[in-house]
């Protein structure tokens, strides 16, 4: 029987014991919990600041997220400036949110008069997911509009991978370059697509597209980076970059148990 003493009296996070056995959070997403109801209610993050702060890559801090957010101890609200994203507000709790809570939550809003853009310097730099629109296809719409198309699923995949962090990573010109690379790709007309010789229908190929975060497409260029002779770059990329994210949360999966695997195999 392990002897555990354990009694503090200051500086200590009062945590439900349900949440911490809860099977359906690993250990990287306990403690992603744990680490941020430890902090202030008004407390600013990053994906890079979490990662640091937890020794652990960026991309299973934003899957950690996701996994939270899917169990319910965390929402995600966006908000909106005379009809634009100005920046994000997250609730978390160490009990599954009620539905109540969420719609509360989810009610948040922002006028352009009182948003101060010097307030989200420092906020976290997870992009919400597109939502799943009925007929949202570039070619399927009566009305179709390819200027329309374009400019939403530019705001739509510039959400998805994290545009500013990608920009400060290789550079504003190669970021937006990957932008209408992925754009142009969404936004084909082809029946099917070639990708690595194998044909694939095109919502097929538009759909793994926009599940492409900024991991995915940092993969994706560092893979191209280590092949030399490349003839065409923006296929390569493409194909590259498609089954990478294809496989994105299977790798994820992998390495988590394999981490789980490891802590339980010391103790």
């Amino acid at each position: 029987m392990p002897n555990i003493k354990t009694k503090p009296t200051k500086d200590f996070t009062s945590i439900r014991n349900k949440m911490i056995r809860d099977k359906r959070l690993n250990l990287v997403d306990r403690g992603l919990l744990v680490t941020m109801l430890s902090y202030g209610k008004n407390w600013n993050f990053t994906i890079k600041g979490l990662a640091s702060q937890m020794n652990d890559k960026e991309s299973r801090i934003r899957t950690a997220l996701k996994r939270l957010e899917k169990a319910g101890y965390l929402v995600r609200t966006r908000i909106r400036s005379e009809g634009r994203i100005v920046k994000w507000d997250y609730t978390f709790k160490d009990e599954v949110l009620t539905e109540e809570e969420i719609a509360t939550a989810r009610s948040i809003n922002v006028d352009s008069k009182e948003y101060n853009k010097s307030d989200d310097k420092h906020d976290a730099d997870i992009p919400e997911p597109p939502e799943n629109e009925k007929n949202d296809s570039c070619n399927e719409s009566a009305e179709y509009d390819p200027l329309y198309e374009r400019k939403k699923y530019t705001e739509i995949i510039k959400e998805n991978i994290s545009f500013d962090d990608l920009a400060d990573w290789l550079s504003y010109k190669e970021a937006m370059d990957i932008v209408n690379i992925m754009v142009d790709q969404v936004c084909s007309q082809k029946p099917t697509e070639d990708i690595g010789g194998d044909k694939y229908p095109r919502e097929v190929v538009k759909d793994v597209l926009l599940k492409a975060d900024i991991d995915c497409v940092q993969t994706a260029v560092s893979n191209m980076r280590k092949t030399f002779g490349i003839r065409n770059p923006r296929k390569y990329f493409i194909s590259t970059l498609f089954n990478v994210t294809k496989t994105y949360s299977f790798d994820e999966g992998c390495e988590n148990r394999s981490a789980d695997y490891m802590y339980e195999k010391s103790h």
